[in-house]
């Protein structure tokens, strides 16, 4: 999910996906870097928070981590 989506936010898609499916893993590919971001994401369940810059190969090994359980924030 990203930051910035029309009609909500990641952050609060991110809230509603664990409430109706608890299971599901959730990452933020965003390119906002800011703190109270990364605190409400993480508040509201997301599962990892990357950075859109990252490589490609980063971007697959946070999806890897995330999807074995992990919590990420790169």
């Amino acid at each position: 999910l990203d930051i910035e989506m029309p009609g909500a936010t990641g952050i609060a898609a991110a809230g509603a996906l664990r409430a109706e499916l608890p299971a599901t893993r959730v990452l933020i590919l965003t390119t906002f870097s800011r703190p109270g971001y990364l605190r409400r994401a993480m508040e509201q369940g997301a599962s990892g928070f990357l950075l859109k810059d990252a490589p490609a190969s980063e971007l697959a090994g946070a999806i890897r981590r995330v999807v074995a359980g992990e919590r990420i924030v790169e």
